[in-house]
């Protein structure tokens, strides 16, 4: 069965040139007798067989196909010495030095600031230690002085403040800012 017409895909290999080629003088005119018709993915062009073969067995004026090769490019050469490495290498050096020194001045300062605040933390409880341990001591003698007096009234009066319970609840708060020692 003889073909009546090509894509362009099978007309540019029968040509031996490429798609882009084709398109080019197509473009400029040639193969007239073009045409549209229904494709597997809808509407391509086509040439006629006989315009094809004519081209073929004519030298027609179009780009030989060149099959595409990657070429890796050569490495610019450099104009830069081995000192002028060196002097950037220092520069950059000296950047992340002084980068580092500041960052580290950053948490130095950042630091400093948790200390005076765990230094302040401390004296407040050391505070409220002496202060509940001096009302301990007025408690106990009050009760000393009530029990002496009416050991009942002692029980009623004292029996609503849990001094011991406030001082271990002081010494925890201890442990708690002790464990929180920054070194």
């Amino acid at each position: 069965m003889a073909v009546s017409s090509y894509n362009l895909d099978q007309a540019a290999h029968m040509l031996g040139v490429s798609r882009g080629a084709l398109q080019k003088k197509l473009l400029q005119g040639g193969f007239p007798g073009r045409f549209l018709a229904p494709g597997a993915q809808g509407p391509e062009l086509r040439l006629p067989a006989r315009e094809v073969e004519k081209a073929r067995g004519s030298v027609v004026e179009m780009a030989p196909r060149v099959e595409a090769t990657i070429v890796e490019p050569a490495p610019a050469p450099s104009g830069l010495t081995s000192n002028d490495l060196e002097v950037l290498r220092d520069a950059l050096l000296a950047i992340v030095r002084e980068e580092r020194e500041v960052f580290l001045g950053a948490l130095r300062d950042w630091w400093g600031g948790r200390e005076s605040e765990l230094k302040f933390l401390r004296e407040e409880l050391a505070g409220l230690r002496r202060a509940a341990e001096a009302q301990h001591d007025v408690l106990e003698r009050l009760e000393r002085r009530a029990e002496s007096r009416r050991p009942e009234l002692a029980e009623v009066e004292l029996g609503t403040v849990d001094v011991e319970g406030m001082l271990r609840e002081l010494g925890e708060l201890e442990v708690l800012i002790g464990g929180l020692e920054l070194e």
